[in-house]
């Protein structure tokens, strides 16, 4: 995590940045409501950009005193096994639903990862999609279709 926390900081906050100027060309809410469709992305972006800085000053302070990063056969091969993992998280969704395929996605990718704990596994795979759901429908009052779930 040296040079390349440097390098995958700029691109994402580049990226991230396009996307949050982006929601502000979508619509604005209409009647009284006051959140409109730019809302949750507008949130998830910045705290995305803040993330990305933070990241951007970590990897700059261990470039000032660190070596390159060595080259690795096996990340490359994590790449392709977890766009492999994506592809099957996509696929299981239509056959299982949402909230049965997430955690199985999560556990894969953290396991894929390295996660050796499986408390921590388990109560990732299970704490994240609660969560989504609880600020989904508890704070933002926003129902999922019924045929997410399953």
């Amino acid at each position: 995590m040296r040079h390349s926390d440097v390098r995958i900081s700029l691109v994402l906050f580049a990226v991230f940045a396009a996307l949050l100027a982006y929601t502000f060309t979508l619509p604005k809410p209409q009647l009284s409501v006051g959140v409109g469709p730019a809302f949750v992305p507008q949130i998830v972006l910045s705290a995305l950009l803040c993330l990305t800085v933070a990241l951007l000053i970590k990897g700059w302070l261990q470039t000032r005193r660190s070596t390159p990063d060595p080259p690795e056969k096996r990340q490359g091969r994590l790449h392709i096994y977890g766009m492999l993992l994506a592809v099957g998280f996509v696929l299981l969704m239509e056959y299982v639903g949402t909230f049965v395929s997430i955690p199985l996605f999560i556990a894969a990718i953290m396991l894929l990862a390295g996660g050796r704990r499986p408390l921590t596994v388990v109560l990732m795979a299970l704490g994240i999609p609660a969560i989504i759901y609880m600020v989904f429908t508890l704070f933002l009052q926003i129902q999922f279709p019924a045929e997410w779930a399953f």
